[in-house]
């Protein structure tokens, strides 16, 4: 059976993927496909499950909402806190 390879793991993607979902109002599209599990960091895993389900609710997505909907699910913390997601969001500017 042939082994299965694992793709490239590249954090400063990851990083560049999230600021932009959490600055960028249009991005609907790019969204309803995304899945926590394309997401290789535990605490990125996190942020986009909590960028997902605000978009499934349809609530806007941005710095603010994401941190609040983290620290209302009890997630903040495993995203790294707000300093991490302010610093993803200040990545993409």
């Amino acid at each position: 059976m042939e082994e299965l390879r694992k793709r490239p793991y590249d954090i400063e993607m990851e990083q560049a993927v999230l600021g932009a979902l959490m600055l960028e109002s249009v991005h609907s599209s790019l969204i309803k496909d995304l899945s926590s599990e394309l997401f290789d960091l535990e605490a990125h895993k996190v942020i986009a499950s909590s960028i997902i389900n605000l978009f499934n609710i349809g609530e806007p997505i941005d710095l603010l909402t994401v941190t609040s909907n983290l620290r209302k699910q009890g997630n903040l913390e495993k995203a790294k806190g707000p300093v991490y997601l302010t610093q993803l969001a200040q990545r993409v500017n």
